[in-house]
Formats: C-alpha cells, structure tokens, sequence
C-alpha cells in the first residue's frame, strides 16, 4: 500500500511540473499594404520565449524605421474575457544577461542531499531521524541511505545538465542582436524576434507596429 501511495505521489509530481509548449496550428502569416510587406512565421521556444522569424520589406520611396522592442502580443485571460493582457519582446541581449544570471545562482546551488560540509552533529541527527522513521515504517535503515544516494546522484545530473541547457541556449543568441533599424526604400529587413511565453493561453494576437501602421497576426495554439 505504502508503495502504491508513493508511486501515485510520483505521477502527481510529475504531472504538475510538466509544460506543454505552443503548438500553433498555423505558423506563418503575410500581410501588406502600399507600402510595406510583412511575413510573420512562428520558429520554436526558447527558453520559455517565442521565437518568431520577421521580414518587413519596404515598397515606398522613403525610409520607414522598425523598432523591435514596441512589438508585441495581446491575450486574453481565463479569469476576465473582456481583459486583454499586453506581452512585450525581450532583446535577445536581455535574455541572454538574465540566463547568465540565472546561470551564477544555479551555480551556487547545494545538493540537498550531500553528505559534504555537513558537522557531526548534523549527521548524527539526521542519522536519528531516518533511524526512527524507518522504525516506524518498518522499513530496514540502510535502504535509506541507499535512497538519499540515489537522490544525491540524480541531483547532481539534474543540476548539471540545467547548467549544460543554459550553456547552449547563450550560444544560441550569442551572435544574435536587435535593434531600431531603418528601412531603405525597396529594401528588406529580417530578423528573429522573442516574446516571454504566457503559459495556458489558447490565442495571441503579434502586433507590429510600423509608422502609423500595426500589423495583427492571430496564432492559436492546438493544445
């Protein structure tokens, strides 16, 4: 019974802690007026972010400035349907500083279940502890001290491969930059641009604004 218990407790955790990423049913838009083209595609997650692809190609005969960082999205919440919710871009030179930040935290991180740099007098408690739970229990005490290295063990390669997801994702925006960019007249810009993802929404609606204009792309997620 104890062991059917803790078997259910595993799939609660694991359930609650899983997250399913945006799918969206369509991924790529075009819209365009007289002077500007426009091409939106949904690219992946990143590190809980939106990553989208934009071309913007300037038809008319004067410069036409883009600014990356007023583009956004609007949702609506479950809670009010009438409350739109305004999602703004990060650079991917934010992103990456606070990955490096949270990078320096998880760094320093324990493991819990480490033996080193504990006193005597922690251990011979601790010891204590698990010696009179698994009298209660029943239980033989060295099968929990074979549990909490395997705890330790499964810690450490937990800790370090969220390290290693960090590693990669700085790589991946390292040569990557956004910025204000002027369009030239029959010229196209292009670039990647990432929104922090709001989780449990069904539709977001991009808006880009460009002079006097603001182009609106819906993406909903099938999930």
């Amino acid at each position: 019974m104890r062991n059917c218990f803790c078997f259910i407790l595993l799939l609660l955790v694991v359930s609650c802690s899983t997250q399913r990423y945006p799918s969206f049913s369509t991924n790529k838009y075009e819209a365009s007026n007289e002077n500007l083209e426009v091409k939106i595609k949904y690219i992946k997650t990143v590190y809980d972010h939106y990553e989208f692809e934009i071309a913007i190609k300037n038809k008319s005969d004067h410069s036409v400035l883009v600014d990356a960082s007023e583009f956004s999205y609007e949702y609506l919440t479950d809670m009010n349907r009438m409350e739109k919710n305004t999602v703004y871009s990060i650079t991917p030179q934010a992103l990456a500083k606070k990955i490096s930040v949270e990078k320096d935290s998880v760094i320093l991180e324990k493991n819990p279940y480490s033996l080193d740099g504990k006193s005597n007098k922690e251990l011979m408690v601790e010891g204590l502890v698990a010696g009179t739970v698994a009298l209660i229990m029943g239980d033989d005490p060295e099968e929990y001290e074979d549990q909490r290295e395997e705890s330790e063990d499964e810690w450490e390669t937990d800790h370090s491969n969220k390290i290693k997801q960090m590693d990669r994702v700085l790589r991946y925006l390292k040569d990557k930059t956004s910025s204000a960019y002027n369009i030239s007249p029959n010229s196209e810009y292009r670039e990647r641009v990432l929104f922090p993802i709001s989780m449990k929404v069904k539709t977001i609606e991009v808006k880009l604004p460009m002079r006097k204009d603001v182009f609106s792309f819906q993406f909903t997620n099938k999930y």
